[in-house]
């Protein structure tokens, strides 16, 4: 998996992924076996229609489209990590790349994190009051001014 990013305005951070030819083959494997539970085939039992016959009858795009839709946030949780980015939601996709022959393309676009350093201090310094502080704002109902 090849990872690039661009940091942008506005604190968000455009990361283009590249997946490699196996791991697009293992999502396509799974995005198959999660269709063929879910579509009716003439002819076939849930979950027992060949691959094939199951790309002919609801067409290679959407085969293409669920692994994409399955493969998308377990790279882009592998990306962010890989970067040290601090993602704040989901990514947005700005490319809907599908350039399946040699693996899968994407550009996600995603809101970044403040980073802030935290330090320890041994001893804290807090002034004191002069007096107490009073509190005139508000009274009971029916009580004496």
């Amino acid at each position: 998996m090849k990872v690039s990013a661009q940091r942008i305005p506005d604190s968000q951070v455009v990361l283009e992924i590249e997946v490699d030819s196996d791991q697009m083959e293992r999502s396509l494997d799974k995005a198959y076996r999660k269709l063929a539970q879910r579509v009716d085939v003439p002819g076939f039992r849930k979950g027992k229609t060949p691959r094939g016959m199951l790309e002919r009858h609801v067409g290679r795009v959407r085969l293409l489209h669920e692994a994409h839709d399955m493969l998308i946030p377990e790279v882009y949780n592998k990306a962010i990590e890989e970067q040290d980015i601090d993602a704040i939601g989901q990514p947005a996709t700005l490319d809907g790349g599908l350039a399946i022959p040699g693996g899968a393309l994407d550009t996600l676009r995603t809101q970044r994190g403040v980073r802030a350093d935290v330090r320890r201090v041994a001893k804290i310094d807090l002034p004191a009051l002069a007096s107490p502080p009073t509190f005139n704002a508000a009274r009971p109902i029916g009580s004496n001014p």
